[in-house]
Protein backbone atom coordinates (compact mmCIF):
# COMPACT_ATOMS: atom_id res chain seq x y z
CA UNK A 1 0.00 0.00 0.00
CA UNK A 2 1.43 3.00 -1.49
CA UNK A 3 1.95 5.50 1.74
CA UNK A 4 -0.31 8.81 1.48
CA UNK A 5 1.59 12.30 0.22
CA UNK A 6 4.78 10.65 -0.54
CA UNK A 7 6.95 12.56 -3.61
CA UNK A 8 7.06 10.69 -6.74
CA UNK A 9 11.03 10.32 -8.52
CA UNK A 10 10.64 10.37 -12.17
CA UNK A 11 12.44 9.27 -14.59
CA UNK A 12 14.18 13.05 -15.42
CA UNK A 13 14.64 13.59 -11.38
CA UNK A 14 16.24 10.06 -11.46
CA UNK A 15 19.02 10.58 -14.37
CA UNK A 16 19.33 13.39 -12.61
CA UNK A 17 20.62 12.08 -9.06
CA UNK A 18 22.35 8.76 -11.12
CA UNK A 19 24.57 11.31 -13.01
CA UNK A 20 25.21 13.49 -9.85
CA UNK A 21 26.25 10.14 -7.76
CA UNK A 22 28.58 9.01 -10.82
CA UNK A 23 30.10 12.57 -10.67
CA UNK A 24 30.36 12.64 -6.91
CA UNK A 25 32.15 8.89 -7.38
CA UNK A 26 34.64 10.43 -9.85
CA UNK A 27 34.19 7.18 -11.86
CA UNK A 28 32.23 8.40 -14.67
CA UNK A 29 31.15 12.41 -15.96
CA UNK A 30 27.75 11.34 -18.51
CA UNK A 31 25.05 13.43 -19.27
CA UNK A 32 21.88 13.09 -18.37
CA UNK A 33 20.35 12.34 -21.43
CA UNK A 34 23.09 9.91 -21.68
CA UNK A 35 21.78 8.02 -18.35
CA UNK A 36 18.66 8.52 -19.41
CA UNK A 37 18.91 6.51 -22.70
CA UNK A 38 20.57 3.87 -20.56
CA UNK A 39 17.36 3.72 -18.29
CA UNK A 40 14.93 3.25 -20.95
CA UNK A 41 17.42 0.39 -22.34
CA UNK A 42 16.97 -1.22 -19.10
CA UNK A 43 13.60 -0.95 -18.85
CA UNK A 44 12.80 -2.55 -22.05
CA UNK A 45 14.94 -5.31 -21.80
CA UNK A 46 13.19 -5.96 -18.07
CA UNK A 47 10.11 -6.04 -20.42
CA UNK A 48 11.61 -7.95 -22.62
CA UNK A 49 12.80 -10.65 -20.12
CA UNK A 50 9.48 -10.89 -18.39
CA UNK A 51 7.48 -10.95 -21.85
CA UNK A 52 9.75 -14.34 -22.05
CA UNK A 53 8.69 -15.43 -18.80
CA UNK A 54 12.38 -14.97 -17.41
CA UNK A 55 12.85 -13.49 -13.92
CA UNK A 56 14.90 -10.31 -13.31
CA UNK A 57 17.35 -10.28 -10.52
CA UNK A 58 18.34 -6.53 -9.31
CA UNK A 59 20.53 -6.94 -6.75
CA UNK A 60 19.94 -4.70 -4.10
CA UNK A 61 16.85 -4.04 -5.16
CA UNK A 62 15.16 -7.72 -5.16
CA UNK A 63 14.08 -10.07 -8.02
CA UNK A 64 11.40 -9.21 -10.62
CA UNK A 65 9.32 -12.19 -11.35
CA UNK A 66 5.97 -12.99 -13.90
CA UNK A 67 3.03 -14.46 -11.80
CA UNK A 68 -0.58 -15.12 -12.85
CA UNK A 69 -3.54 -13.39 -11.24
CA UNK A 70 -6.82 -15.77 -11.13
CA UNK A 71 -10.42 -14.38 -12.32
CA UNK A 72 -12.26 -13.57 -9.76
CA UNK A 73 -15.41 -12.10 -8.99
CA UNK A 74 -15.94 -8.21 -9.28
CA UNK A 75 -18.43 -5.47 -9.25
CA UNK A 76 -18.83 -2.77 -11.53
CA UNK A 77 -17.50 0.86 -9.02
CA UNK A 78 -20.18 3.25 -11.60
CA UNK A 79 -23.05 0.43 -11.84
CA UNK A 80 -22.60 -1.66 -8.97
CA UNK A 81 -23.19 -5.12 -11.61
CA UNK A 82 -21.29 -7.97 -10.80
CA UNK A 83 -18.94 -8.96 -13.05
CA UNK A 84 -16.20 -11.20 -13.27
CA UNK A 85 -12.40 -9.79 -13.88
CA UNK A 86 -9.86 -12.05 -15.74
CA UNK A 87 -7.07 -13.78 -15.13
CA UNK A 88 -4.06 -12.03 -15.98
CA UNK A 89 -0.23 -11.81 -15.75
CA UNK A 90 1.38 -9.17 -13.26
CA UNK A 91 5.35 -8.41 -12.55
CA UNK A 92 5.93 -9.06 -8.89
CA UNK A 93 8.89 -7.41 -6.84
CA UNK A 94 10.38 -9.80 -4.37
CA UNK A 95 12.66 -7.44 -2.34
CA UNK A 96 16.21 -8.12 -1.55
CA UNK A 97 17.16 -9.05 1.80
CA UNK A 98 19.23 -5.83 2.69
CA UNK A 99 16.56 -3.35 1.17
CA UNK A 100 14.16 -4.77 3.60
CA UNK A 101 16.53 -4.53 6.23
CA UNK A 102 17.22 -1.31 5.47
CA UNK A 103 13.48 -0.31 5.17
CA UNK A 104 13.14 -2.06 8.70
CA UNK A 105 15.26 0.34 9.92
CA UNK A 106 13.41 3.11 8.52
CA UNK A 107 10.10 2.39 9.86
CA UNK A 108 11.72 2.19 13.09
CA UNK A 109 13.61 5.64 13.31
CA UNK A 110 10.52 6.60 11.57
CA UNK A 111 8.68 5.29 14.26
CA UNK A 112 10.74 6.26 17.45
CA UNK A 113 10.89 10.41 15.43
CA UNK A 114 7.15 10.51 15.47
CA UNK A 115 7.02 9.80 19.56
Amino acid sequence: MPISNTPTVIKPELAKRVVARLKSEGTMFPTAMAVTHVMEAIGAEIHSALMEGENVMLLGLGVLTLTTRKSRPGNNPLTGAALTIPAMYTARLKVSISLKRDLKLKMAADEKNAA
